[in-house]
């Protein structure tokens, strides 16, 4: 072969390793998410990405998922479809609310993600300080949603309020809870979405059907 024949050869060659290395990129970004999307600070709940495309939950989500739906509506005058955007995210963020501890933290040798939205760091201390003040249980019902309230009522991150509003649909909503309100490292979007039409089964619920006005939970009522 020539000298020109060899170099139009490994020409050839190092195109060919550069298609399959970049098919390789977009492939593992398709599925993980890409690093860095949610602009670059450090996550202030955690990357939980252990969640299976399609979501299997346990009786927790039954209980917990409808009632969040529910309250979240009446507090803050949001659509279900709205409603239904949040629960979806801290589905996948605590495994349809059946995990409340983070199996494998993000950072090594650190306690992890805690709570329906693996609240870390931070606001790890916070959540549990909150908890301890009320007297309640970290893994209730009544510290999570108690906690996640005050959060939206009483601080800067209660601005993503003004975003979920004017959605026009939960999936979008649900992006943009993730992106401003949990900052996580790496987005697992896939795994988001699959949460939110997941609980698109509670934005009917007769409970659930006008902001504002709730009907009781109690199957007594």
């Amino acid at each position: 072969m020539t000298l020109t024949g060899q170099y139009q050869a490994g020409k050839a060659d190092r195109q060919d390793a550069e298609n399959r290395a970049s098919a390789s990129t977009l492939l593992a970004n398709t599925l993980l998410g890409t690093p860095g999307q949610t602009g670059g600070s450090m996550p202030s709940v955690s990357p939980s990405g252990q969640i299976p495309a399609k979501p299997t939950a346990g009786k927790e989500w039954d209980t917990v998922a409808p009632r969040l739906v529910s309250d979240l509506s009446k507090d803050f005058q949001l659509t279900p479809e709205q409603a239904v955007s949040v629960v979806g995210q801290l589905g996948h963020e605590s495994a349809g609310f059946g995990t409340m501890q983070e199996v494998n933290p993000t950072v090594p040798g650190s306690r992890g993600g805690y709570g329906y939205a693996q609240w870390t760091g931070p606001r790890r201390k916070q959540f549990e300080a909150w908890s301890g003040q009320n007297n309640l249980d970290p893994n209730s019902y009544e510290a999570n949603y108690g906690f996640l309230k005050n959060e939206l009522a009483n601080s800067p991150e209660g601005a993503v309020l003004n975003d979920l509003r004017t959605a026009p649909d939960a999936m979008t909503a649900g992006r943009m809870f993730t992106d401003k309100f949990l900052r996580p490292g790496t987005p697992n979007y896939g795994s988001r979405d699959a949460w939110t039409q997941k609980a698109l089964a509670f934005a009917n619920q007769p409970s659930a059907s006008t902001p504002g006005e709730v009907a009781s939970l109690d199957p007594s009522a």
